[in-house]
C-alpha cells in the first residue's frame, strides 16, 4: 500500500534550539549488569552510536544513556503478516553514571534474574528468568512546528506510516504526543534524517501548551 500523502492544514514555523525524544523501537533484554546490557532487536544498531534506553520495572522506569559496542545478525523472526525479518543481537555499555538509578536497576536485576546465578551482580551479566523488554529513545531537533505536526532532524531513519510516542519540549514544558511518520528523507549535506511527523493524539493540556506556543510565534 502506498504511503498516504501528508495533509497539512496549518502553517509551519521555523524554530531554533527546540528538541525532543521519541521511542523508536522495543528491544528484548538478553542479560544485564550495572555497566551494560545485551539486547535483541529487529533493527540494526550502529556501533559507536549512543541511545537513551528506558527500562521499566513495576511502577518505575529508568532512562540510561548507552553506547552500542557491537551488533551482529543472529537470526530471523516472523512478523505479524508472516514475512521474515532479520534479528540482531547487540551489546550496549552504559556511558553515564547510574548512581541515582542504582537502586532501581539493582531491584530490577535482583527480581528478574535467573536465581541460579551466584556471581555478584557487579561482576557478571545476569540472564533474566522471563522475557523483559526495554525501549530505545532517539533524540531529535525540531526544525519546524505547527498545530498539526512538525519536521525534525535525527540520526535515525523511521518507517513510513509507523506510529510512535514522542516528547517535545516547548519553553521547558514537555508535550507528550503520538505521531505518524509521513515522510523521511536524508539531508545529503549533514547526513542527518529529516522526518515529517503528523500529530495524532494530544491531551487537552498538551494541546493548550502547543497552541499557546504557536500563537506566540505568530504574534512575533
Amino acid at each position: 500500500m502506498a504511503p498516504r500523502k501528508e495533509r497539512r492544514n496549518h502553517s509551519r514555523y521555523v524554530v531554533d534550539e527546540l528538541c525532543g525524544s521519541m521511542l523508536s523501537q522495543d528491544v528484548t533484554i538478553v542479560n544485564i549488569s550495572f555497566d551494560g546490557i545485551q539486547v535483541k532487536t529487529s533493527k540494526r544498531l550502529s556501533p559507536g552510536r549512543e541511545y537513551r534506553l528506558k527500562i521499566r520495572h513495576k511502577d518505575t522506569a529508568i532512562v540510561i544513556k548507552a553506547e552500542i559496542a557491537w551488533c551482529t545478525l543472529s537470526g530471523s523472526l516472523k512478523m505479524e503478516k508472516g514475512e521474515q525479518a532479520p534479528l540482531y543481537t547487540a551489546g550496549m555499555r552504559f556511558v553515564e553514571k547510574v548512581d541515582q538509578k542504582t537502586e532501581i536497576l539493582r531491584r530490577f536485576i535482583e527480581e528478574s534474574r535467573q536465581k541460579k546465578t551466584d556471581r555478584r551482580l557487579s561482576g557478571a551479566r545476569c540472564k533474566l528468568a522471563d522475557e523483559h523488554t526495554a525501549e530505545i529513545e532517539v533524540e531529535y531537533k525540531i526544525k519546524k512546528v505547527s498545530k498539526s505536526g512538525m519536521l525534525v532532524e535525527t540520526d535515525e531513519a523511521l518507517d513510513l506510516e509507523s506510529n510512535l510516542h514522542t516528547t517535545l519540549f516547548l519553553d521547558g514544558n514537555p508535550i507528550e504526543v503520538r505521531c505518524r511518520v509521513v515522510n523521511c528523507n536524508k539531508n545529503v549535506e549533514t547526513e542527518k534524517m529529516l522526518i515529517g511527523l503528523e500529530f495524532l493524539e494530544l491531551s487537552e493540556d498538551c494541546k493548550e501548551n502547543l497552541y499557546r506556543f504557536i500563537d506566540e510565534i505568530e504574534d512575533v
